[in-house]
């Protein structure tokens, strides 16, 4: 099959090693320390007989990165630099002249740059930043995502290792060189919330894309020389996985009443049986603290939100519900829930509703 065979391309630099690389236009475009690089229209292999058939475009710093956005630029970025190329289409020569300065005091640190839809996410020294809101906020950390985790980033900071985008999920995830990372997940132009994560081993270089099949398929590389896939069975390589999740303290609608609980209902989406631990936390009471709890969800489920026509199920989504008894007084009420298994199926936690009496005001 000829229309996948082999050709090895040479630039024809004195050092012939670009550190990165993008199709644009009919473009191969290369990234080699502070030079941008790109071919003859539909000729990749112009290269051989560079600058005859390809050129260069000098850019003001060492790049750490380069990609298309949706807007039909190419945007190029450096450590404190982003810069955006238009009219590369049939032109046969691009100067600097065709660069346009998106940013004096914003970049991106390599290997965090992704495309995620119709957004342009990366990494900066002030958190992880959009590319169209460097437009409307300028060069502050208004233009970032991720102010509600920024110190965890400002204790991170030159620690990023790579990053990948899961599509199924809305997600841009971030990986740093201890094995920690940050999952930020999306819907539509908005951030739903952050979640720390940790890996057993440390993601050295993320890759995402689809199989033959056109499944979402994601591969990392670690430290140890070997080629993972993320996304896939119920472990971390035979190890368990943990999970913690912790609410939002709530006054239940009753700020300033003191209320006598009983038990929690959870409603959780998932595909099979799995066990969690729930525990409550009391706040404004002294109601002792209690033990966790094992929340057992069986495989017997039930539909929300379901409406039958012709014999098919509308809008449903399927839902296991768990509860635990929870005898305690207080003001404010959180829930936190754990979970550590290297057998169970994914889940999903959609909703929790408390029972209580209504004791006396808080004075």
């Amino acid at each position: 099959d000829t229309s996948h065979a082999y050709t090895e391309i040479t630039t024809g630099l004195p050092t012939d090693t670009p550190s990165h690389i993008a199709m644009h236009r009919s473009r191969m475009w290369l990234l080699y320390m502070s030079s941008l690089l790109y071919s003859d229209v539909g000729n990749p292999a112009g290269f051989t007989d560079w600058p005859a058939l390809s050129g260069e475009i000098a850019l003001k710093a060492n790049g750490t990165a380069i990609t298309p956005t949706v807007g039909g630029s190419l945007a190029s970025f450096a450590r404190n630099q982003v810069t955006l190329l238009d009219g590369t289409g049939s032109e046969s020569t691009l100067k600097s002249e065709n660069l346009t300065d998106h940013g004096n005091r914003i970049g991106a640190y390599s290997r965090t740059v992704e495309q995620m839809g119709g957004r342009t996410l990366f990494l900066d020294d002030q958190g992880v930043t959009e590319l169209r809101a460097v437009q409307a906020h300028g060069d502050f950390r208004d233009a970032t995502i991720s102010g509600a985790v920024y110190p965890t980033i400002l204790n991170k900071r030159g620690t990023a290792t790579t990053s990948c985008v899961v599509r199924g999920k809305n997600q841009y995830r971030l990986f740093y060189s201890d094995g920690t990372g940050l999952i930020f997940s999306m819907h539509s132009d908005k951030l739903l919330g952050v979640t720390k994560m940790s890996f057993p081993i440390v993601v050295h270089k993320a890759w995402s894309g689809e199989d033959s099949n056109g499944d979402e398929l994601i591969l990392f590389g670690s430290t140890d020389g070997f080629i993972y896939q993320m996304e896939s069975g119920n472990s971390f390589d035979g190890a368990n996985i943990s999970a913690s999740l912790v609410t939002s303290f709530t006054p239940c609608r009753f700020p300033r009443t003191v209320k006598r609980f009983k038990r929690a209902w959870f409603d959780i989406a998932g595909t099979g049986p799995t066990t969690l631990n729930a525990k409550p936390l009391f706040k404004l009471d002294g109601s002792p603290a209690l033990d966790p709890v094992t929340l057992g969800i069986n495989s017997s489920t039930s539909y929300l939100g379901q409406a039958i026509l012709a014999q098919a199920i509308l809008g449903a989504q399927q839902i296991q519900e768990g509860r635990i008894d929870m005898p305690g007084s207080c003001d404010y009420i959180a829930m936190q829930i754990t979970s550590a298994t290297n057998a169970g199926v994914p889940w999903e936690l959609d909703g929790l509703g408390y029972e209580f009496d209504l004791g006396k005001p808080r004075r």
